[in-house]
């Protein structure tokens, strides 16, 4: 479901939720770990959240388990709230463009593995 704000950077989590909301009507997953529910048996079933990746674990979760062949489905009626805008301090331009760019090398890397190697690099995110 989305991911909002219990107060302060409201149009980011408004354009944010609706990003997500369009990509998962297109069949793209777009997860947000801090709202996902995932059965232990698909999470095994992939490997798990990768944790060497400073980011992006739940996008690269996500592509994981609907490449796996498992169900994704958007709940836009469970919405969480975040008080956490640490991310955003650069700018909601950079926090896009990080996110669409690591997104996209997620994807790609399921069929070109030797591009993950850029995934474990921080990009100065936190």
């Amino acid at each position: 479901g989305p991911k909002l704000t219990a107060g302060g950077h409201e149009v980011y989590y408004k354009v944010f939720s609706m990003g997500q909301s369009i990509a998962s009507r297109l069949g793209i997953p777009s997860a947000s770990a801090s709202n996902m529910i995932v059965r232990r048996r698909a999470l095994m079933g992939v490997g798990g959240f990768d944790t060497n990746l400073p980011c992006n674990e739940d996008t690269d979760l996500a592509f994981r388990l609907v490449n796996a062949g498992y169900k994704y489905q958007w709940a836009p009626a469970l919405a969480v709230y975040n008080t956490d805008h640490r991310r955003l301090r650069r700018g909601i331009g950079w926090r896009y463009a990080h996110m669409l760019v690591r997104s996209f090398l997620v994807f790609i890397s399921l069929r070109y593995p030797f591009l993950r190697r850029w995934l474990y690099v921080d990009w100065g995110y936190w």
